[in-house]
């Protein structure tokens, strides 16, 4: 930049006065790039010359002609560099809360075996209506309901390398959404009565996470501020206004699914104890640059 400071100046000139620039164009034009017209022209006077020679010299021009409209372009970004230099302070904000959660989510897998297909269906057909009448039984909205998967399929084993069939299988896989997590308990056991021995569940969450995330990613970026208050004044400095703000992350720790396999490994009981319920830890972390007063 200090190479180009004389040019810098007289094209700043020229910009900020209406009466020079007037002169120029009544002259003939914008004065940088008549300047580069003339130096082009002038290499017309060098017909005596060898060729290679004037190639090389209108080339040369032709540079130098470019440096100087990229100089006058890029003339505002230079008038930064003379200003005072930007002072900031950059701190990372962080946060985290734990909230209760609000629904429980079941996975319950239906599945019959027959050497019919139609037996098969008949059968899971059957078994999946238990299923809804449970989940009817302990008031669970029918939108609360939803099918991960479906199927109807033969079987097959390989003796000796050879495909022989076996049976069909009929299964369908249901997502259910407990919002009265006072009879989670209750409700598992239900499903164990019934023969239900694929199944996953309570898996407590929160239903409408990106609340609670908005929440907590405010108060990262309150902790960012507050941070840089203190590291400013601690150097008898004021802090102004953000000139940038990146979020960093900002997930959430379920607590983890409780899982039951077979019947045996859960033995009912009069009096039905769910699993504890634990909290939903939301975080969050930000970046954030402050100018200095």
């Amino acid at each position: 930049m200090l190479k180009y400071s004389k040019y810098i100046r007289y094209f700043r000139n020229v910009a900020t006065s209406s009466r020079g620039a007037e002169a120029q164009r009544a002259r003939g034009g914008d004065p940088s790039f008549m300047q580069c017209k003339n130096w082009i022209a002038s290499s017309h006077s060098l017909q005596s010359a060898h060729r290679d020679d004037v190639a090389t010299l209108v080339m040369t021009k032709f540079l130098k002609c470019l440096q100087l409209t990229l100089i006058i372009t890029l003339l505002p970004y230079f008038a930064v560099a003379e200003g005072q230099a930007l002072r900031t302070i950059t701190v990372r904000g962080q946060a985290t809360q734990d909230f209760n959660p609000d629904i429980a989510s079941f996975s319950v897998t239906v599945m019959k075996r027959s050497a019919s297909r139609e037996e098969a269906k008949a059968s899971h057909d059957k078994m999946l209506k238990s299923l809804l009448d449970i989940a009817k039984k302990y008031k669970i909205d029918e939108k609360d309901l939803s099918t991960a998967f479906s199927s109807v399929n033969p079987n097959y084993e390989y003796p000796n390398g050879k495909r022989k069939f076996r049976d069909y299988s009929a299964q369908t896989s249901i997502n259910i959404t407990m919002r009265d997590l006072s009879q989670t308990g209750q409700f598992q056991d239900a499903l164990v009565t019934a023969g239900f021995d694929n199944f996953q569940g309570p898996n407590y969450t929160l239903e409408k996470i990106y609340t609670y995330k908005d929440k907590v990613l405010t108060s990262a970026l309150a902790n960012a501020k507050q941070k840089a208050i203190m590291m400013a004044e601690s150097l008898d400095e004021k802090i102004d206004k953000p000139v940038d703000i990146k979020e960093e992350d900002t997930s959430y720790d379920s607590p983890r699914p409780y899982m039951a396999k077979s019947v045996s490994m859960m033995a009912t009981s009069e009096s039905a104890v769910a699993p504890p319920q634990g909290v939903v830890t939301v975080k969050s972390s930000v970046t954030a640059t402050f100018s200095l007063k």
